[in-house]
């Protein structure tokens, strides 16, 4: 089996490690998400279990895979700490609690699409829309380690002058709507007031 090599490059300074709860026919499993400082997706892997053993595995795919980060932000669950002990990694590791709620907003977006999907029959189909997903997800994410300070500056001024021309058409229409109004209040008090006249001559 031939394995794909990620289109995106991703960022060795922080990791963000997290699992969440995914019932699936009324049975508790658990997808393990992984995220660099920029939100990058680097990896997700579903299980029925969240021990060492599991948390070993996801460690090493993402050390294999992109080598050796700086931080590995976690949660106090005991399983990350034996495992990164085993890979001598224990040194690395932070469990402050405000650090890691950026994953924990990378989980919203997860949750939503699972509610618009009414959620999922297997974890096949969970492992593989996770993959799927995250690909799309990064592809559209700015890499700012591996972009120069002007190209980065550069999208940002074309986001913004897109921004500032869309509310510009916004309220270019709301004008076009108030005139229509005005014009319209007009047209209806000048019949009615032709109908008052009638109504006189009659």
């Amino acid at each position: 089996e031939m394995k794909k090599k990620p289109s995106y490059m991703a960022s060795n300074w922080r990791w963000h490690i997290d699992e969440v709860f995914v019932k699936i026919n009324g049975e508790n499993f658990y997808l393990w998400r992984a995220i660099d400082h920029e939100g990058t997706i680097l990896d997700c892997y579903v299980s029925k279990r969240r021990d060492k053993k599991t948390a070993l595995k996801v460690l090493k795919k993402l050390v294999s895979r992109y080598g050796r980060p700086q931080e590995i932000v976690t949660d106090k669950l005991r399983s990350y700490k034996a495992a990164l002990e085993e890979l001598n990694l224990a040194h690395v590791q932070n469990t402050e609690k405000s650090l890691n709620n950026k994953i924990e907003n990378s989980h919203l977006l997860f949750r939503r699409r699972e509610k618009m999907m009414n959620k999922f029959r297997s974890m096949k189909s969970l492992q593989k829309f996770t993959y799927i997903y995250s690909t799309f997800i990064n592809h559209f994410n700015d890499k700012r380690h591996i972009e120069t300070r002007d190209r980065f500056v550069c999208k940002g001024c074309t986001a913004r002058y897109s921004h500032a021309s869309k509310a510009l058409r916004l309220q270019w229409l709301t004008y076009d709507d108030q005139i229509l109004s005005l014009h319209i209040g007009i047209l209806e008090e000048a019949h009615t007031g032709s109908a008052f006249t009638l109504k006189a001559i009659l």
